[in-house]
């Protein structure tokens, strides 16, 4: 498998108010973008869409980027990094009962 085909994440998000707002488009033209929200998506390849279709995957692309980059963050873990309980916080470890 070459490395442009290989996914950047698993899976991600499809909102229902995005396939309301395509169900207006004709066959071709929901085809057409859905291919181009997924190859973006799964591998990062922007497409090169005017019009209707343009237009709607600027609308989509923001919330496409933000869940991306939530999935490989979470593969770093939670707790440890920025952000995390301070090393000396007594609260925020498991008591043993």
């Amino acid at each position: 498998m070459k490395k442009e085909d290989t996914p950047i994440v698993a899976y991600n998000t499809f909102y229902e108010s995005w396939h309301k707002s395509m169900k207006g488009l004709s066959p071709e033209e929901y085809g057409k973008l859905a291919i181009a929200l997924n190859e973006y998506c799964f591998y990062g390849k922007e497409p090169n869409l005017d019009g209707t279709l343009g237009m709607f995957f600027t609308l989509c692309k923001p919330s496409i980027d933000a869940s991306t980059r939530n999935k490989l963050n979470g593969r770093n873990g939670g707790k440890t990094g920025k952000g995390g309980a301070p090393k000396n916080n007594d609260n925020a470890r498991k008591k043993k009962e």
